[in-house]
């Protein structure tokens, strides 16, 4: 009889162990799913520039990804006024 009663007690615990388990494995497996879309998207076609918009006069361009998204906008004008001022006006 305690034989039974404690093999019992353990299957139990045992089944709603392996059903807590299986429930986090699915949400990793959503999550893992997620972060490989995610890589993907990252490394796609989306992520390659293919034009500029030149704001000529603050010397700032920004790039433009093949579905329409500005990139971070670079202030080149700091660049410019140490090249200007390593060549001189020779």
């Amino acid at each position: 009889m305690f034989v039974e009663v404690f093999g019992d007690i353990i299957g139990e615990e045992r089944e709603r162990r392996r059903h807590e388990l299986a429930v986090e494995v699915k949400t990793l497996r959503r999550e893992l799913a997620a972060a490989r879309a995610e890589i993907e998207a990252l490394r796609g076609d989306g992520n390659k520039v293919c034009s500029w918009s030149i704001d000529r006069k603050k010397f700032r361009v920004t790039p433009f990804t093949l579905d329409g998204k500005p990139g971070p906008t670079l202030d080149l004008r700091q660049l410019f006024e140490q090249y200007h001022l390593e060549v001189g006006d020779d």
